[in-house]
């Protein structure tokens, strides 16, 4: 390169486009000779890898519209001579006036313009010639948008070769179309079921008693709530049908990621905790009595206008037949039931006709809150197999079970419509 000031540099060749295209508006061009020497001592560089090469064509391309014909003749002409295959004649930087405007524009949507850092810019000199011309590579991002933004006010022409070439038009990415509602509900259902899988593989229980592991989100699988939305997408046929499915999949989603947040929680079962109060926050239920159930921690927490008022261990439901996950309301207050088996006797989940003297409904299907009189154990790993110390078969196998006395406190202090969130 030549020492000159005014010569080409790789590392502002935007800049002096745009100082040759003032020149040449204001009539003085001297400098242009030695941005094309210095371009021709680039090209007579024998071991020049092809690459250099390429982007130097591209160079001498966005150049040229702007170089007067005696600097352009400056390559052309057949006496300048060359290392043996440079010849100008068959390079294609120097065939500007036959060059297709569908060539150029693959030029001007290589990138936008990039500034290097103060730091990085070095003096020409025969002893950066090499670094310069791999600055050139790095340059190809120069000739964009912004160029023709820069040179449109000054008469430039625009990128292209030859009369009527034009700028392409920037393509615009089609918007995708909106999703059905039936689309959106299979999607949703099928995120849930992704992370419900992903969670419990990493996050099981071990019962000593039969030696086997157990998920410990196996409330929300196909067994509890997952079966339930499935069931709820195979039915449904209207634009309501399918907005049900979205707004139960998320609370079921909402009540999942209440729980894997729950399990990193070391806070006391009967103390209140985050994941409660974040739970009530997101459904609303600051005021008046909430009934909390840690299907983690196997435990009743009843909050009153925000505050916990009691705690009390359970069990909740089965391994295969769990209570259901989500946000819930009491629909009926009842004394002195008896419960019967909805399954045929000889059937795992039947149960003999068993007197309870408190049962609140929550959920058609046998959903129940209700004392359990014949359990003598109650917390975590009770809802296994094998931790029901009485031996007896367990009985409403889908509900929430309380000791009599803890039972009696639940149903004196809670009336119809009392919100109940599972997690």
């Amino acid at each position: 390169m030549h020492p000159q000031a005014d010569g080409f540099r790789a590392e502002t060749v935007d800049e002096q486009i745009e100082q040759l295209v003032l020149a040449r508006r204001d009539q003085h061009a001297p400098s242009e000779v030695s941005v094309v020497q210095d371009l021709r001592d680039l090209y007579e560089q024998g071991d020049t890898p092809e690459q250099v090469r390429r982007s130097l064509d591209t160079i001498w391309s966005r150049l040229a519209d702007h170089l007067s014909p005696e600097a352009q003749t400056m390559f052309s002409a057949p006496e300048v001579g060359m290392p043996s295959g440079n010849q100008p004649g068959a390079h294609p930087a120097f065939t500007l006036l036959s060059q297709s405007s569908e060539q150029m524009e693959e030029v001007h949507t290589v990138g936008r313009p990039m500034a290097l850092p103060p730091h990085e810019r070095r003096h020409s000199s025969r002893h950066t010639l090499f670094f310069s011309v791999m600055a050139a590579v790095v340059l190809l991002g120069l000739f964009s948008w912004i160029m023709v933004a820069q040179l449109a006010p000054h008469g430039s022409s625009k990128l292209g070769s030859g009369p009527g070439s034009t700028t392409p038009t920037p393509t615009v990415p089609a918007t995708p179309a909106p999703q059905s509602l039936q689309d959106q509900a299979r999607q949703l259902v099928s995120q849930f079921h992704q992370e419900v899988m992903t969670w419990g593989n990493t996050h099981q229980y071990h019962d000593s008693y039969d030696g086997k592991n157990y998920t410990l989100d196996y409330a929300y699988g196909q067994k509890g709530s997952g079966g339930v939305l499935d069931g709820m997408l195979s039915q449904a046929k209207s634009s309501a049908d399918y907005q049900s499915v979205i707004d139960s999949t998320q609370i079921e989603l909402t009540n999942l990621h209440a729980m894997e947040a729950n399990y990193r929680d070391s806070t006391p079962w009967n103390q209140a905790h985050h994941a409660d109060t974040d739970l009530m926050s997101q459904y609303k239920f600051n005021s008046d009595t909430v009934i909390i159930v840690s299907l983690l921690e196997q435990s009743v927490r009843v909050y009153q206008n925000g505050h916990l008022v009691k705690a009390f261990q359970v069990t909740t439901g089965g391994y295969d037949t769990p209570a259901l996950p989500g946000s819930w309301q009491l629909l009926s207050h009842q004394t002195n039931v008896t419960l019967k088996s909805s399954v045929p006797q000889g059937s795992p989940d039947w149960f003999p006709p068993t007197p309870v003297h408190y049962v609140l409904t929550f959920h058609s299907g046998g959903y129940l809150i209700c004392d359990s009189w014949w359990r003598t154990s109650y917390g975590p790993g009770t809802e296994f197999p094998g931790h029901n110390s009485s031996g007896t078969t367990a009985v409403a196998p889908v509900s929430v079970n309380l000791a009599t006395p803890n039972m009696a406190w639940l149903y004196k202090n809670t009336q119809v419509n009392t919100p109940v969130v599972i997690y």
